[in-house]
């Protein structure tokens, strides 16, 4: 994949599982979301968005 953006994206949400995700690594994602390809929103995403909203702790 040549993706920059989406290959960040999964490496964000793949981080241990003891790495709760925050509003800052949201607005992040949100960023690297408006990079990514049209194709790879389509493909990638739905899980990317899913795997976030799994690990996020919003205290």
């Amino acid at each position: 994949m040549q993706d920059q953006a989406t290959l960040r994206a999964i490496q964000l949400v793949s981080r241990s599982a003891n790495a709760r995700l925050t509003t800052t690594d949201h607005r992040l994602l949100r960023e690297l979301a408006s990079q990514a390809s049209e194709e790879s929103r389509r493909e990638y995403w739905p899980r990317i968005w899913g795997d976030f909203a799994e690990q996020f702790d919003p205290r």
